[in-house]
């Protein structure tokens, strides 16, 4: 189990995070200027932040920032419960990659094999087969992209009626809607049919279910699927906040959804689980999962950015896992490296958390000093106006959408279809900076001639082969 670390030099560390948090954007020198988190949050309307820091291999530190809820002093510590929304979604998938490895769940099975309850509907004549690895990395074709949960006096709706998009479900039908298989698209209603899978296969309650499979083996004690949050917890729990500062009505909303967004917890609980995650991936024998699983979970699946349940960013020893979550009230993000003991977890309870989030991320990341910095300005090199001109045609990003590359005014430009052309600028011989949307475009070569353009942004890489005919 995980445990906390501090010494002299961390508190150092913290002091110096606490007092200068980063402010995007924060490429070519154009960001604010660092400020403490405590005027970050202020300035957010975010009452309370959590965090957790995972260095070589421990939990270094968790630190609770604020109050649980505005206008009330009750603080945060590293033991306040806070909605981690879609990070709900990667621990649900722990939990059927244990159930895979004791050889009651087949990732490449159709889930209709296993649904009893509820199953996935036809489209006319056509009955898709949809299978678990498809729903865990978002690449079933599924839609409902999220949801906003209910609020406290409201009525709840079973998961069944949430799937089929049945009063009071406030989302439409969880339905097939594109070839499983062929493209990512993020689908919060995939991750209910798993919920529901689970439900059948084993017979449990959602929330007893997780906490046998995940939550117990790890000790993760402030932790809870259950939804509504139960009385007895409720006293630990942040307050969600609007935008403007406010409580949520009635604190927070409630989430029948479980598996996709129902997860409370703390960075403190989340550290234990990638902790153990990172040791299986080092080769050792986790207590959830084996070395083979993770490395699967951590493997690209219908698309190089998603792997099952998480998100992946950076290649070889830069590989890191990731998520973040974006319920009412509430927001949180996390990212671990799969080769390394580092990471970092952030918890708030605001509307404009996912400013606190981001920015305070890049601020530990900095002060750790791990590699592929997220925002790094982008050291230029001199323009080769020969070597762009070998870069000059058109692209197809994907069907009906392309990029033209142009070379004017001694610059290489950029115009996706449908806007207004923006500068590249050279950070290497064949990769350029576009500032005006924070991405990277990487050319790969061939005899001196540009073959395909690799658009790169948010972690992920999008590859566009040439259209025109490459110059001669």
């Amino acid at each position: 189990m995980a445990t906390e670390q501090t010494t002299g030099a961390t508190a150092e560390r913290i002091g110096r995070i606490e007092s200068a948090v980063l402010q995007e954007p924060i490429w070519r020198d154009q960001g604010g200027a660092p400020i403490p988190l405590a005027e970050l949050m202020a300035q957010q309307g975010v009452p309370g932040v959590s965090i957790a820091v995972i260095h070589d291999g421990a939990l270094e530190w968790a630190r609770g920032y604020g109050v649980r809820e505005a206008g009330r002093p009750d603080p945060v510590t590293p033991e306040t419960l806070f909605q981690v929304c879609s990070i709900s979604k990667p621990v649900t998938a722990v939990a059927v990659l244990r159930l895979v490895q004791e050889g009651r769940l087949d990732l490449d099975e159709d889930v209709n094999h296993y649904l009893r309850s509820w199953r996935v509907p036809a489209n006319g004549d056509w009955q898709p087969r949809v299978t678990l690895r498809q729903l865990l990395c978002h690449g079933a074709g599924m839609t409902v992209h999220g949801f906003p949960g209910y609020g406290a006096a409201a009525p709840h709706p079973t998961l069944r009626q949430v799937l089929d998009g049945v009063p009071p479900a406030n989302t439409p039908p969880v339905r097939v809607n594109a070839l499983p298989g062929t493209q990512f698209r993020y689908a919060g209603g995939g991750v209910s049919i798993v919920q529901q899978v689970l439900l059948d296969v084993t017979g449990l309650p959602f929330a007893q279910l997780m906490r046998e499979l995940v939550l117990d083996p790890l000790a993760m004690r402030d932790s809870t699927y259950e939804q509504p949050l139960p009385p007895a917890r409720q006293a630990a729990a942040a307050t969600g906040h609007r935008s403007e500062g406010a409580p949520v009505a009635g604190k927070w909303h409630i989430y029948p959804e479980q598996a996709a967004a129902g997860l409370w917890t703390t960075p403190s609980d989340l550290a234990r689980l990638t902790i153990d995650i990172q040791q299986a991936r080092a080769g050792a024998l986790g207590t959830l999962l084996r070395p083979e699983t993770v490395a699967q979970m951590l493997t690209p699946q219908v698309e190089e950015h998603i792997g099952l349940g998480f998100f992946l960013e950076g290649a070889g020893l830069d590989q890191r896992f990731a998520h973040g979550g974006d319920n009412e009230g509430y927001k949180a993000n996390f990212v671990a490296f799969s080769e390394r003991g580092e990471g970092v977890i952030v918890a708030t309870n605001g509307d404009l958390g996912w400013i606190v989030c981001d920015n305070l991320t890049r601020t530990v990341w900095r002060e750790y000093g791990w590699p592929d910095f997220p925002g790094a300005p982008h050291v230029g090199t001199a323009f080769d106006a020969a070597r762009a001109a070998a870069c000059a045609g058109r692209y197809e990003l994907k069907p009906g959408y392309t990029l033209e590359v142009s070379v004017r005014d001694g610059a290489l430009y950029l115009q996706a279809t449908g806007q207004p052309a923006f500068a590249l600028q050279p950070c290497s011989a064949d990769a350029y900076f576009a500032e005006a949307v924070d991405a990277e475009v990487a050319f790969e070569m061939e005899d001196g001639k540009a073959t395909k353009l690799i658009f790169k942004q948010n972690g992920k890489e999008t590859p566009a082969p040439r259209q025109d005919a490459t110059p001669g």
